[in-house]
């Protein structure tokens, strides 16, 4: 374990009255398998049921109608069921599309994305990101032009002040032409 992430593990388990455990340590593979259908089997949680109702209903509204082609980023990507709907809209708008989805469970990520590239073939050139939001914001600078990032629900698995944080951190692979 990084030494940054040991620290926050112990900063949790030694904090004052309220001892906690960093949500990003749920998630490795059979964690993020357990949530997923928790989300997905469970009818009384309408998050993610708004979420892809959302989508459904308006993708082609989200995505900006824009003269280039862009690159698709997704945060947290779990099981990419509802990104599918993001890279359906952009396939309809672009020949081919890259897409880098980023999530802390490297297992899970690769099994998710081993059927993307089943289904969507030569038309999705698909780059999993096996790691936390900083790691996978570093490794994505790389790659320069236009992103369409996408943070569907992680976003409030993190405190107030973390959230502040990931997006200023975000920007930093906003790129323009």
């Amino acid at each position: 374990m990084a030494d940054d992430r040991k620290q926050s593990l112990v900063t949790g388990l030694t904090s004052g009255s309220r001892k906690y455990i960093p949500t990003w340590y749920n998630f490795d593979k059979t964690g993020s398998e357990l949530n997923l259908t928790a989300v997905t089997k469970n009818g009384g949680y309408y998050l993610t049921k708004s979420q892809t109702s959302g989508l459904e209903q308006h993708v082609q509204d989200i995505i900006p109608r824009v003269p280039y082609d862009f690159t698709l980023v997704d945060l947290g990507s779990g099981d990419c069921s509802k990104t599918r709907y993001v890279i359906d809209e952009l396939l309809k708008r672009q020949q081919n599309l890259s897409f880098f989805p980023v999530d802390i469970s490297r297992e899970f990520l690769l099994n998710s994305t081993k059927k993307l590239r089943e289904e969507y073939a030569d038309s999705l050139v698909v780059t999993p990101i096996g790691a936390d939001y900083q790691q996978g914001v570093e490794q994505l600078k790389q790659f320069k032009g236009p992103k369409l990032i996408l943070w569907i629900g992680s976003m409030i698995n993190l405190p107030y002040d973390v959230q502040v944080d990931t997006l200023r951190m975000i920007s930093t692979i906003m790129t323009g032409l």
